[in-house]
């Protein structure tokens, strides 16, 4: 079976940052060794924007540049959120725009997502993305 990578929200970034040596932690390392973890700009963003220190800013940016990073067209991904929000306000769920950004990325590029945020399930129906489960091999 192919490895695939894993585009790993900040929430799972931020748990393990402050928790340390947990459960969640090790499988987070056992996925950056094997080379699954993929990032994008807004993960990005939202865990650079965090950091305590100028020294930390540098030494997360610096560990970030190794991992594969997701991209996409700038025009083309908010004309797709504009239209899968405008679907999801019909039914009634509003959604920060930088999970459907996320989400939107992650469907683009056929990774799944694993967050602890119960907002990527709400998107499922709009925006097929896949959830990663911490028990998925």
């Amino acid at each position: 079976m192919a490895q695939y990578s894993i585009l790993v929200d900040s929430s799972i970034w931020i748990q393990c940052l402050k928790e340390g040596n947990s459960i969640l932690r090790q499988h987070l390392d056992r996925l950056l060794l094997d080379d699954r973890v993929a990032i994008c700009g807004p993960i990005k963003a939202e865990i650079l924007s965090g950091a305590l220190t100028l020294v930390d800013f540098h030494k997360l940016s610096n560990w970030f540049e190794g991992l594969q990073n997701l991209s996409i067209d700038d025009e083309k991904i908010w004309d797709i959120i504009a239209e899968k929000r405008f679907k999801l306000a019909r039914k009634g769920i509003q959604l920060k725009l930088i999970d459907l950004l996320i989400a939107c990325i992650a469907h683009e590029h056929h990774v799944p997502v694993w967050s602890l945020d119960e907002d990527f399930k709400k998107m499922i129906d709009i925006i097929p993305v896949k959830i990663y489960r911490f028990d998925d091999k």
